[in-house]
């Protein structure tokens, strides 16, 4: 088997799916990204395909398990995930239930490998936000890409991430969306002070938003 691509999305798996590509994982070494997303895997189907990530299995560097009825209770078996995995660069967990709890329980391993984390719609809010900003402040991290998009982290939430980001040498991150999360006009002098002080981002996403002619203009006045 050479196939290094594996994406079975909209397909209505269940566990029993997630068990059979479980154990075909155990003998594969050539799949790299393994795309699942749009199905019903719920926990204990991710729970079972992790499995083998954590012994046999270390070259899938994709795991995308966008919309699979996700909660905070798979929270832990993705956290050992990310400590004991020696290749996954990408997790995508957008349109699930992680949660704060959940977050709490990734956050301290997010720093290790992971290049790109999406986490749309998981109804993190500023304290979700706050426990993985603060697990990435002062670590040496390998994170380029982080989507927030509408997780109501407000303007509170907005303020740990604009601390984070200023903070000279302490990130590489690329790219940042946070669209849809209650970002009022309070948020442009934020960004301002963001585009001011960090040299590595090339891309933040705001759409959906209300940052408003004051907001933007506070934005726009940048270095």
């Amino acid at each position: 088997v050479n196939v290094r691509v594996l994406r079975v999305y909209l397909g209505g798996l269940t566990i029993k799916s997630a068990e059979a590509i479980a154990k075909f994982l155990y003998t594969n070494t050539t799949i790299e990204i393994l795309d699942l997303r749009h199905n019903e895997l719920g926990n204990e189907g991710v729970e079972a395909l992790i499995q083998p990530l954590l012994s046999q299995n270390q070259t899938v560097k994709s795991l995308i398990l966008k919309n699979n009825k996700l909660s905070h209770k798979v929270a832990t078996k993705l956290g050992i995930l990310l400590n004991r995995n020696n290749a996954l660069e990408e997790l995508h967990l957008g349109h699930n239930e992680i949660g704060v709890k959940g977050m709490r329980t990734i956050a301290p391993s997010v720093f290790r490998r992971l290049k790109k984390l999406h986490l749309a719609h998981n109804h993190l809010k500023a304290r979700g936000i706050t426990l993985l900003a603060s697990e990435l402040q002062g670590r040496r991290h390998h994170l380029t890409f982080l989507d927030l998009t509408c997780n109501q982290i407000g303007p509170k939430g907005m303020e740990t991430l604009e601390y984070w980001l200023m903070v000279r040498n302490d990130t590489i991150l690329q790219q940042l969306w946070v669209g849809s999360n209650d970002l009022g006009p309070s948020c442009g002098s934020m960004f301002s002070s963001i585009l001011e002080y960090n040299s590595t981002l090339t891309e933040i996403r705001l759409g959906g938003n209300q940052l408003g002619d004051d907001g933007t203009c506070d934005l726009a006045q940048g270095p």
